[in-house]
């Protein structure tokens, strides 16, 4: 294929020329995790926009088995309008247990089906989308720069012989 006379190479890419197959390695390993961490993102922010907050009491501390161990999932008992007094069990269990019993917690429920609830804490909704964005975007931001240094000084050069 000829290249048309005056054709320039857009300039954001000739500082990667020849190296564009190395530079896939980062994006390859980053990207699976990036995008689950995103679409774990949107999911909370969705559910902190559309549910309900409230206050509620941690009640117990549940031992929940499973097959690697078993973890303390807070019970906790919060007052809504339309049902009254709500029991949920959390979905994160923690070893030792987070709360103590006595424990007031923000609680986030759904108003369609109030048995729908989280306990609102930093931990319990952004800490596994903020780790999966942070280890997708890690080999991209190291790698890339890595790859593109490394490749200058073994020879690619950003321009190359004719």
């Amino acid at each position: 294929m000829e290249v048309p006379q005056g054709y320039r190479r857009p300039a954001i890419l000739t500082p990667f020329q020849g190296l564009w197959p190395f530079l896939l390695i980062p994006l390859v390993v980053g990207a699976p995790f990036l995008l689950l961490g995103l679409s774990q993102v949107y999911r909370v922010v969705q559910l902190e926009r559309t549910w309900v907050s409230a206050r509620g009491t941690v009640v117990d501390n549940v031992l929940v088995a499973r097959a690697t161990g078993g973890s303390y999932a807070p019970v906790v008992d919060f007052q809504t309008t339309e049902a009254g007094t709500v029991r949920f069990t959390d979905g994160v269990g923690t070893v030792p247990p987070d709360y103590e019993v006595g424990t007031e917690v923000k609680v986030l429920y759904d108003p369609e089906d109030v048995h729908s609830a989280r306990v609102a804490s930093w931990k319990r909704l952004w800490l596994a989308p903020t780790s999966l964005t942070c280890v997708g975007l890690s080999p991209m931001l190291v790698g890339v720069p890595v790859i593109w240094v490394a490749g200058r000084k073994v020879g690619f050069s950003r321009h190359p012989a004719p």
